[in-house]
């Protein structure tokens, strides 16, 4: 039997995680949790012009195990299982809607160090 991560808890314990300084993380990353966690409150304000869809983030999140397999190295074959970093950024990018349904955020710049699986 398959276990479906959830990907909310995932994200949610990563920025926990962040926040109390339990993850060593540089200050733009602390600031994007930062802008995450305050949105999510915003969320239902007249002035906030996002929403944010739970299931279509779960939904993109659930794609990288099901369809893709790592194609290299040790790992080759494998379920290519999102680290928490990997699905939080994911959960941001696909989950944060305009109001009429389109993204939020349309161009991504990802940025990160040697050996954190770029190849892939």
């Amino acid at each position: 039997m398959i276990v479906k991560p959830n990907y909310q808890t995932t994200v949610e314990t990563y920025c926990e995680q962040i926040a109390s300084g339990e993850v060593v993380a540089c200050e733009t990353v602390k600031q994007a949790v930062n802008r995450y966690l305050s949105d999510l409150q915003r969320v239902n304000t007249v002035d906030f012009p996002y929403v944010f869809n739970y299931d279509l983030a779960e939904l993109y999140c659930t794609y990288f195990p099901i369809v893709l397999k790592h194609s290299i190295g040790e790992w080759r074959g494998q379920p290519f299982d999102l680290q928490a970093w990997q699905t939080f950024i994911h959960w941001n990018i696909h989950g944060w809607r305009n109001r009429d349904g389109s993204r939020r955020f349309r161009k991504v710049l990802c940025s990160m160090g040697r050996k954190n699986g770029k190849r892939t």
